[in-house]
């Protein structure tokens, strides 16, 4: 199924007419015969636009979106599974699971969506304006990072975890009721927080080199990357397999890596497998050695040092709080 948003017809809109729904107080229902869940959307005086996706299709949809790039100056910042998994659900291997991330992207790089069927979907999106983010933070901005972002110059593609500060804020957004009267200041006052929080955790990235461009392909090729690294935490591709993976040469490979996701292959490979061991002594009742083993650490004194670095806690006590 095609959904197709005009450059004057809401996203909204466009999408309740292709699945035979209707939009009723910014938000439309999947009907049954699609599938299952909703979309939320606001748009806040057309400086920010959020919308909020909780559903699963029968089949696989595709969204061609109006090109941003063309009339606007947006950001589209996408914070994907933000909606927690149940504690009691049956996601039982070690995985990984899918872990809470936030995605920004410049110069309508994500202006095609594709949503395959039978896979859940929870994101929050807030395509913001460049020149509004400027006007909010003021005229001394020091970081090279954030200017590269806020002049949208160039195509640029940034990804990393989900703070559980951030989390914070998505749950109470999400479980507020709001009078009718007082959307737009709500919703407006926790998008601001939601964009100032993640500028914060993005200041904290350090980094050394020049910030490229990034094009549709590059970015495509850096999450088959990512999918590849993450497929067996137990047993990792060499770098030298995951650049010949990707159709990179080992030196782009290091260098698109550690400016999408703000780490290099091994220290991201790393704390993926730290987050999933947490998890799994957390809710799952596995012990220490369980997981240590099955996330392919012969040595569980290595594994002990390197989970406490990562959380700052010891993995059997971590285990009991």
């Amino acid at each position: 199924m095609k959904v197709r948003e005009t450059k004057n017809e809401h996203f909204l809109t466009a999408f309740a007419s292709a699945i035979g729904s209707k939009v009723e107080g910014g938000r439309v229902n999947i009907p049954g015969k699609y599938g299952k869940g909703y979309v939320f959307g606001y748009l806040l005086d057309h400086r920010i636009r959020l919308i909020i996706r909780n559903y699963e299709f029968k089949e696989d949809v595709e969204i061609k979106r109006s090109d941003y790039s063309s009339a606007t100056n947006m950001i589209a910042i996408t914070f994907q599974n933000i909606i927690k998994e149940s504690e009691n659900s049956n996601h039982q291997n070690i995985g990984p699971r899918q872990l809470p991330s936030v995605v920004i992207a410049t110069q309508g790089l994500d202006s095609d969506v594709y949503i395959p069927g039978n896979i859940s979907f929870n994101t929050l999106k807030l395509n913001v304006d460049a020149s509004y983010v400027r006007q909010l933070l003021g005229p001394d901005i020091d970081n090279a990072l954030l200017k590269n972002i806020i002049e949208n110059k160039q195509p640029l593609l940034f990804e990393q975890f989900v703070s559980l500060k951030l989390e914070q804020i998505f749950a109470e957004l999400i479980a507020t009721r709001v009078e009718k009267s007082l959307h737009q200041f709500f919703y407006q006052v926790k998008s601001e927080e939601i964009v100032c929080y993640l500028l914060m955790e993005l200041t904290q990235r350090q980094e050394r080199t020049t910030i490229q461009s990034i094009n549709s392909e590059d970015a495509k090729n850096i999450y088959a990357a990512r999918e590849r690294l993450l497929k067996d935490l137990a047993n990792p591709p060499t770098q030298d397999e995951l650049a010949a993976f990707a159709n990179m040469s080992l030196s782009k490979l290091k260098r698109l890596f550690k400016q999408v996701y703000g780490q290099n292959v091994f220290q991201y490979f790393q704390a993926v497998r730290m987050k999933e061991a947490a998890y799994f002594l957390k809710h799952k009742g596995m012990s220490v050695s369980e997981v240590g083993y099955a996330l392919g650490f012969s040595n569980l004194s290595h594994f002990t040092r390197v989970f406490e670095a990562h959380t700052g806690i010891k993995p059997k006590k971590y285990s009991k709080i």
